[in-house]
């Protein structure tokens, strides 16, 4: 399921596309004006490392998203709400041992490699519309269960991430997945959290045999 570039149909990733970049008219932006829920802060890694305020709709993920669309609306709106836009353009490193190194992704739409930072030779497949990225910070190397704080050992990051073509992803940062996972609880619905464990996880133990 998840040992290869995800194959998906052409119009998904465009639809998604065409969500974010509508908002582009609405604030008169040429550059990466994507989106965030409630209008959180956009970040662009290019040169001028320039933030936009812009709005996301999270029924256009809810609709076309491949993992979005697993979760109820709410959670889709919990998550975006904690979470921030990157836009990178061909070739940008999204993170790298020592760098971001406290953030997960969801991608939203583009295209992504894991790179040996030593031998610089690409690490299993590309990733696309689909997958998650960087989530190996979120599990320790005795338990496969995000959050455990029994365990020792935390999985340090020894690759670099590019972006293959002009991509854009959701980050979440570590510590407000504890957030999002009590704002679910408060609403008696676990197992929505549940549901972005399995999305986690079974990235995180697919990549495990790349490495």
């Amino acid at each position: 399921m998840y040992y290869a570039e995800k194959v998906l149909k052409p119009e998904v990733e465009k639809e998604i596309k065409k969500g974010f970049f509508e908002i582009r008219k609405k604030f008169g932006q040429d550059d990466q004006a994507v989106q965030t829920a409630r209008g959180g802060k956009l970040m662009v890694t290019d040169d001028n490392q320039e933030e936009v305020q812009v709005y996301v709709s999270h029924i256009c993920l809810h609709n076309f998203h491949p993992i979005f669309c697993k979760f109820e609306m709410d959670t889709v709106k919990t998550v975006l709400q904690f979470g921030s836009i990157v836009y990178l353009k061909k070739g940008q490193v999204l993170y790298a041992p020592g760098f971001n190194d406290s953030i997960f992704y969801i991608v939203l739409f583009g295209k992504f490699k894991l790179i040996n930072s030593k031998s610089e030779k690409q690490i299993g497949q590309s990733m696309n519309l689909g997958w998650t990225i960087g989530e190996e910070i979120l599990f320790k190397v005795d338990t496969e269960n995000p959050l455990d704080r029994q365990a020792k050992k935390k999985i340090q990051r020894k690759e670099v991430c590019k972006s293959i073509i002009d991509s854009c992803v959701l980050g979440v940062e570590k510590k407000s997945l504890s957030s999002i996972k009590k704002c679910l609880f408060e609403r008696q619905n676990q197992e929505e959290f549940s549901k972005i464990e399995i999305v986690l996880r079974g990235n995180h133990l697919v990549k495990k045999n790349w490495k």
